[in-house]
C-alpha cells in the first residue's frame, strides 16, 4: 500500500502522463497538417508545441527539486525523469516530420517505437506490477536498448552538432535524445538488484533483435553471393543474348526478406549515417523514402548489392509484378486517392459481348494549394478486351478524346504536362491485357473526373457466359464509394447469377452501392448468337458461334517450358506420357534433349526459375512439335526485351517462316511474354490439365487456328466475327462487333509484321484503329484542353470513325447513303401527306 500511495502522491509524474497523452495528440495532428501542406511552412509553429511542453515540464521538475535553503537540489524522481524523457522523445519525432532526418518509418518500426516507450513508462509502475508483468516488461526494455543504440549510431555524425548547437533554444539537443534513452534503459534496469529471471528476460530482449538483424544480414549476404554467382555464370557463356537483369530476376531466390533487399535504396534509406540527409531534409520534402532499420543496418554491415537503379526497377517489374508502381510518371501522385467509382455495364448476351463504362473521381487529400499531381491508373481487362472510350471533365464539361498514333499522343502529353502544366488525359495499350490512364493536373482545389469505356468478349464456359469485372491499380481506394449497375440485354431468359452484394433493380438490371470491390464475376445462361449485322464504311460485321476446330496432329517433338510453377508430380506424370517422343528444354541459351538420366537434374535446376523465357524460334518442325508451358504470373514483357539478341533472333527466324506453333498451357493464365505472343496469334493454342493433354496426344489431334483473313476467332467466347464487304446494309447489331473485329485483326497482322520486319508500317493499322476508334499497340486516346492544342500536335478530328463508344446507345451509326435513303423516305412521306 505504501508503494501505491507513493506513486499516487507523485503529482508531477501524473502531470507528465497527461502531457504525454496531449503531446501524442499534437504529434498526430502535426502529421496530418504536414500531409495536407507539404512544401509549406504555414503551420511551422505547431511543430514546436511538443518541444515547448517538454522544456516546460523539464524545468518544472528541476525547480521542484530545489531546496529553499542554499538552492540545493533534491534527487530527481526517476518517474518524473522518465516522463520528461518520453516527452522529449515525442518532440524529436514530431520535429522530424517537417525537418526530415529519418524518413517515414515502416509499420513494424513505428510499432517497435511505441512499445519501447510504453515499456519505459510501465517501468514506473514496477512496484505494483505482478512478477510475470515485470519479467515481460524487462524483455521489451531490452529490445529498447537495441533500437535506441541503432538511432544513436545513425545520428552519430550529428551528435557534435547537437552539443554545439544547444544554444539554439536547445533544439539540436534532440539529436542526443536516443543516446540519453539508451543510457536510461540500462540505468533504470540496474537501479535495483535484479533476479536471474529478470536479467534473462532483459538480455533476451537485447539478443532477439540482434538475431533478427543477423538473419536479415545473412540473407543480404546470400543475395550478394547469388548475384556474384549468376554474373559469373553469365560471363562463362560465349554469347550472351539477354541482359544481366533478366538473369538476376529469373534466378534470384525469393524470400520474406528478398523484396526489401532488392528494393534497397529505391524505396528505403540505406545510408547508415544520416548526416548527409540532415541538410537535405531541412527542406520540407514531399515524396520521401521509407526508413527500415533492418535494411539500413544490413546495408552497412554487408555492403550494397551493386545493382544499378535501372536494373533494380526492371527486376521489380518482372519478378515482383510492380509495373504499376514503377510506371513512368512525370509528376508525383502522392496524396491522391480515388473518391468514387461509377460502373455501368451492358451485357449483350446475344452477341457474347459486354460494354463497361467506368467514371472515376480523384481527389487530393493533401492541401498543397496549387501544387499539381498526376494520377496514374492501370486497368486490368478480361482477355481480348479493347478500350474504346476516354473522357476528361475540364471546368465541369465532359471533353471526349481523339484517337491518334501512340507516338503523337505521348509527345503531346509529355510536352503539355512536363512543360506547360495544363489539362490532358491519355490512355495507352499495355502488354498483359492492361491499359494505363494518366490524368493531370490533380489538386486539392477540385476533384478530377474521367471516364473510360471497355468492350469485352464474354467467356463461354459450360453453357454459361461469364463476365469478369475490370479492376484497377491507382490512387488509394480505401475510402472509395462504388456504384455498379449491370443491365442484361436479351430476348432469352438469362437467369443471371451475381455476387450476393448486388440487389435486383428490375427484371434485367442489378445494382450495388458500397465500398469499392476489386474483382468479381457474373454468370448467365448462354443464348443463341443473334444473326443481326452491323454495317459501317461499306462493310458489315456479323458474329457466328464457332466451336474450336480440331485437326489431325501427331507430335514427334515435345518442348517443355519449365519454371517454378511446375510441380514434380506434374512433371513426372507428363514425362511418362511423352517419354517415347523427343523431349527438349531451353536452358542456358541452348536446346537440351531430356532423357531418363538427366531429367531430374534438369527439372530441379529449371524449377527454381522465377519465370521462363522460351526461345520460340528454336522450335523446329513446328508441324510435328508441341510446346507445353505452365506460366508464372510475372515475366518480362516483349517491350523489355525487344532490343535484345534473344528477341532479335526470334524476329529473324520468324521472318523466314509463318507456320504457327502448337502450344498447350497447363495453366489458365499465360505469362505476359506468352500472352502477348498469343495476342499476336502465332500459336495454335489450347489449355487445360494433364488429363486433357493426355487425351489429345492419344487421339492425335490438336486445335487449329482460323486462317480466313475476313474472320477473327474469339476463343473464349467460342465465336467468330465475319467481315462482309459485299454491300449488305444493316445497323441492328452493336458497333462493338467492329471494335472487337478490328482489335483482333490489328493484333494478328501487327504481330506478324512486328515479328517479321525491322519496322512496322503503322499506316497499315492506324486507319483500321481510327475506324473502330480503339486503343492498340500503335494507337492511343488523348484529351487536350483546347482545339489549338490538337492542331499544334497535328491530332485531327477523327473522320470515318465510330468515335468514342457510349453506354447509352448500341453505337450503330448509319452510313452516308443510309442517311440519304432516310432523308428521301422522310421527304416522300411529307410530300404525300401535304398532297393529301
Amino acid at each position: 500500500m505504501n508503494k501505491i500511495k507513493s506513486i499516487l502522491q507523485d503529482k508531477l509524474f501524473y502531470l507528465g502522463l497527461v502531457l504525454i497523452a496531449f503531446s501524442l495528440v499534437i504529434h498526430f495532428l502535426v502529421r496530418e497538417l504536414v500531409s495536407q501542406t507539404p512544401g509549406s511552412f504555414t503551420y511551422l509553429g505547431v511543430f514546436f508545441v511538443n518541444y515547448v511542453i517538454s522544456v516546460v515540464y523539464f524545468l518544472l521538475i528541476i525547480f521542484s527539486r530545489i531546496k529553499p535553503s542554499f538552492f540545493r537540489f533534491k534527487r530527481i524522481s526517476h518517474r518524473q525523469f522518465i516522463a520528461s524523457l518520453v516527452l522529449f522523445s515525442i518532440s524529436c519525432f514530431t520535429i522530424n516530420i517537417p525537418i526530415s532526418i529519418f524518413s517515414d518509418f515502416v509499420t513494424w518500426t513505428n510499432i517497435y517505437i511505441l512499445v519501447i516507450h510504453a515499456s519505459l513508462l510501465l517501468f514506473c509502475f514496477e512496484d505494483i506490477l505482478p512478477p510475470w508483468g515485470r519479467t515481460v516488461n524487462y524483455f521489451f526494455m531490452g529490445t529498447g536498448v537495441v533500437l535506441t543504440l541503432y538511432f544513436t549510431i545513425y545520428l552519430g555524425p550529428l551528435v557534435g552538432i547537437g552539443f554545439l548547437g544547444s544554444f539554439l533554444f536547445g533544439l539540436p539537443m534532440h539529436l542526443v535524445a536516443p543516446l540519453i534513452m539508451f543510457i536510461t534503459f540500462w540505468a533504470v534496469f540496474y537501479r535495483n538488484k535484479r533476479s536471474l529471471k529478470d536479467k534473462i528476460s532483459f538480455y533476451t530482449g537485447i539478443i532477439i533483435p540482434i538475431i533478427v538483424l543477423a538473419i536479415f544480414s545473412n540473407e543480404w549476404q546470400k543475395t550478394k553471393n547469388d548475384i556474384h554467382q549468376i554474373r559469373a555464370h553469365i560471363l562463362s557463356q560465349s554469347d550472351i543474348n539477354l541482359p544481366e537483369w533478366i538473369k538476376l530476376s529469373q534466378e534470384l531466390p525469393q524470400s520474406i526478406f528478398s523484396d526489401r533487399i532488392i528494393k534497397g535504396d529505391l524505396m528505403y534509406e540505406t545510408d547508415m549515417f544520416g548526416a548527409g540527409d540532415f541538410f537535405n531534409g531541412m527542406e520540407l520534402s514531399q515524396d520521401r523514402k521509407q526508413h527500415d532499420p533492418l535494411v539500413t543496418a544490413a546495408n552497412a554491415v554487408v555492403g550494397d548489392l551493386n545493382i544499378s537503379r535501372s536494373d533494380r526497377l526492371n527486376i521489380l517489374r518482372s519478378q515482383y509484378d510492380m509495373r504499376h508502381e514503377t510506371g513512368e510518371k512525370l509528376w508525383s501522385g502522392k496524396g491522391l486517392e480515388t473518391s468514387s467509382v461509377f460502373t455501368n455495364i451492358q451485357v449483350l448476351a446475344d452477341y457474347r459481348l459486354a460494354y463497361t463504362q467506368k467514371v472515376i473521381r480523384i481527389k487530393s487529400i493533401k492541401n498543397n494549394g496549387s501544387m499539381q499531381k498526376e494520377a496514374f491508373y492501370t486497368f486490368h481487362l478480361p482477355e481480348g478486351s479493347v478500350a474504346s472510350s476516354l473522357s476528361l471533365w475540364i471546368e465541369g464539361v465532359e471533353e471526349k478524346s481523339r484517337l491518334t498514333t501512340k507516338s503523337k499522343a505521348k509527345k503531346a502529353y509529355t510536352t503539355i504536362v512536363g512543360k506547360e502544366r495544363r489539362d490532358p488525359s491519355i490512355m495507352h495499350w499495355q502488354e498483359g491485357n492492361t491499359i494505363t490512364v494518366k490524368v493531370f493536373p490533380c489538386t486539392y482545389l477540385e476533384e478530377r473526373m474521367f471516364k473510360i469505356g471497355i468492350t469485352s468478349p464474354l467467356k463461354y464456359r459450360n453453357d454459361e457466359l461469364v463476365l469478369e469485372n475490370i479492376f484497377f491499380e491507382g490512387p488509394d481506394t480505401q475510402n472509395a464509394i462504388e456504384t455498379t449497375e449491370i443491365t442484361f440485354s436479351s430476348d432469352e431468359k438469362l437467369s443471371p447469377l451475381l455476387p450476393g452484394f448486388f440487389e435486383k433493380k428490375d427484371e434485367n438490371s442489378y445494382t450495388y452501392h458500397g465500398d469499392y470491390k476489386n474483382y468479381w464475376e457474373v454468370r448467365c445462361n448462354a443464348t443463341p448468337i443473334s444473326s443481326s449485322l452491323f454495317s459501317f464504311n461499306g462493310s458489315s460485321y456479323q458474329m457466328v458461334e464457332q466451336k474450336p476446330s480440331w485437326g489431325a496432329k501427331s507430335f514427334d517433338n515435345i518442348y517443355l517450358d519449365i519454371n517454378k510453377s511446375w510441380t514434380m508430380e506434374e512433371f513426372t506424370s507428363l514425362y511418362q506420357t511423352v517419354k517415347n517422343k523427343n523431349i527438349f528444354v531451353y536452358t542456358d541459351q541452348t536446346i537440351v534433349r531430356m532423357t531418363d538420366s538427366n531429367k531430374n537434374q534438369i527439372f530441379e535446376r529449371m524449377s527454381r526459375l522465377n519465370f521462363s523465357l522460351f526461345a520460340l524460334n528454336k522450335i523446329v518442325d513446328t508441324e510435328h512439335s508441341l510446346l507445353i508451358s505452365k506460366s508464372t504470373v510475372v515475366s518480362p514483357n516483349i517491350q523489355d526485351i525487344e532490343s535484345t539478341p534473344f528477341f532479335n533472333e526470334i524476329r529473324t527466324d520468324f521472318s523466314k517462316s509463318r507456320s504457327l506453333i502448337n502450344h498447350f498451357s497447363l495453366s489458365d493464365q499465360l505469362s505476359p511474354f506468352l500472352q502477348t505472343m498469343r495476342e499476336f496469334q502465332i500459336f495454335n493454342y489450347d489449355h487445360g490439365d494433364i488429363a486433357k493433354l493426355n487425351n489429345l496426344l492419344q487421339q492425335e489431334k490438336f486445335i487449329t487456328a482460323n486462317t480466313n483473313s475476313q474472320e477473327v476467332f474469339l476463343p473464349n467466347a467460342q465465336a467468330v466475327i465475319i467481315k462482309d464487304s459485299t454491300g449488305i446494309i444493316s445497323t441492328q447489331a452493336p458497333d462493338h462487333l467492329l471494335r472487337i473485329y478490328a482489335y483482333n485483326k490489328i493484333m494478328q497482322d501487327y504481330g506478324r509484321q512486328y515479328l517479321t520486319k525491322e519496322e512496322v508500317e503503322e499506316d497499315d493499322f492506324i486507319n483500321l484503329a481510327n475506324e473502330a476508334f480503339i486503343v492498340t499497340p500503335i494507337s492511343s486516346l488523348i484529351v487536350l484542353e483546347t482545339i489549338k492544342d490538337y492542331d499544334r500536335f497535328d491530332i485531327g478530328k477523327n473522320k470515318s470513325s465510330l468515335q468514342n463508344a457510349s453506354a447509352n446507345s448500341s453505337g450503330a451509326v448509319p452510313e452516308p447513303h443510309e442517311w440519304a435513303l432516310i432523308l428521301i423516305f422522310s421527304f416522300t412521306l411529307i410530300f404525300l401527306y401535304t398532297r393529301k
